[in-house]
């Protein structure tokens, strides 16, 4: 009896002993479950396939992807956030050496040229928040149902808006909420995001809902932070710690958007 319950002790110990060493970490897959999931989220992201593998040992190996070095971001295009309604309304990709992307994209919505204006701002009483709805004569462009999103490598952030841009020294831009367009269209909605650990939907402020006095409107969809990210979300060097809080801007002002993480203006 006591060598059986000698030996029973030696392998409750050895058990013991390699359970306390074996490895429990989970691996990183860039915030994804599966490495399968990220490789097709690269592959989506027009990643080409000789740089797949690399960016997935690295995140195997938690190695900094190029996109969120704040060193490689200075490569960015100072008008990379920039679009010129008149001109370039789409999306701007720009691949660091490594193969990780950051992204900006407004579009997908419909585009109504030569259409009047719905609201019309008492100026005077702009800053205290109170308009009077009235249709003017100003004409200009809706951009009706247009998503905004901004990608850094596995994190992004997204909404849904829409919005009014006159022609060029008519008016003022405005992002429509049902408050200001006579419930013809609501505030930005559909908002989402991922690779911040955030669960639920991200909060939204309305800054200002129209362009005046050479100030954008301004809209801002906000998060915290439930791990640490990786830096290139804008406001951050090497990373973003637990409990950080996230921007993502819709800006118009002088008859071009601005989609930002950090306050353009």
């Amino acid at each position: 009896m006591f060598k059986k319950m000698t030996v029973l002790c030696l392998m409750v110990v050895m058990c013991f002993n390699f359970a306390s060493f074996a490895d429990t970490s989970t691996p990183n897959y860039g915030g994804f479950a599966t490495e399968k999931e990220l490789v097709s989220y690269l592959s989506d992201n027009n990643v080409p396939k000789n740089k797949i593998k690399s960016l997935v040992e690295k995140s195997l190996n938690d190695i900094q992807w190029d996109c969120y070095k704040e060193e490689k971001l200075a490569l960015l295009p100072a008008d990379f956030y920039e679009f010129d309604l008149a001109s370039n309304i789409g999306e701007k990709y720009f691949r660091f050496e490594d193969g990780s992307f950051t992204k900006v994209y407004v579009g997908g919505g419909e585009v109504i040229k030569n259409y009047r204006e719905v609201s019309q701002f008492d100026k005077s009483n702009l800053l205290s928040g109170l308009n009077r709805a009235a249709v003017s004569d100003s004409f200009g462009t809706l951009y009706k149902n247009h998503r905004i999103e901004r990608i850094v490598g596995t994190t992004r952030a997204y909404f849904i808006a829409n919005f009014y841009v006159p022609r060029p020294g008519y008016g003022s831009s405005i992002i429509y909420t049902t408050d200001n367009s006579n419930n013809m269209y609501n505030s930005p909605y559909g908002e989402g995001i991922s690779g911040f650990g955030v669960t639920g939907h991200p909060e939204k402020e309305m800054i200002r809902d129209v362009e005046y006095n050479g100030q954008a409107a301004l809209f801002r969809l906000y998060w915290f932070n439930q791990i640490e990210v990786s830096g290139g979300w804008d406001g951050f060097g090497a990373s973003a710690a637990i409990g950080s809080t996230c921007n993502l801007y819709l800006a118009l002002v002088n008859n071009k958007v601005y989609i930002a993480s950090s306050l353009p203006f």
